[in-house]
């Protein structure tokens, strides 16, 4: 999963300052992991899995989330739904360790319980049969 989750976490690395520290990509990361499982739980739902987040950021910040950061978490939305749909793991940690000048991303995930897998099946075929040309 490692791999995987940092190649779609990209965007939000990408808008880190120079020489960033291991704090803000550790936070940017746990920003992207939270992204990607509400795009899985809300069964692909870029609405509600945006909604969600930044609901649950202004929450804990308890402000407003900011627009670069608003614009970053529909980014990584709709990557997840267009490079990694078929991928429904829930990541269940985000672990960074200095490596040097570098940092290596650890991410751990779980599959969903199987009626959760079938139901994201369901769901995305049934929005290729809606979308499909007639």
């Amino acid at each position: 999963m490692s791999d995987t989750f940092v190649d779609y976490a990209k965007p939000i690395i990408n808008r880190l300052p120079p020489n960033y520290g291991i704090g803000q990509l550790r936070r940017a990361l746990l920003i992207a992991s939270g992204v990607w499982n509400a795009v899985v739980a809300e069964r692909g739902d870029i609405d509600r899995a945006v909604e969600f987040v930044t609901r649950t950021l202004a929450e804990e910040a308890k402000q407003p989330v900011p627009p670069g950061l608003l614009s970053a978490i529909e980014m990584l939305a709709v990557r997840k739904l267009a490079r990694f749909e078929d991928d429904d793991r829930i990541v269940t940690g985000v672990e960074v360790q200095p490596v040097g000048d570098r940092f290596r991303v650890l991410a751990a995930s779980e599959s969903p319980p199987p009626a959760v897998r079938m139901a994201l099946r369901l769901r995305r075929h049934t929005q290729l049969v809606d979308d499909w040309p007639s």
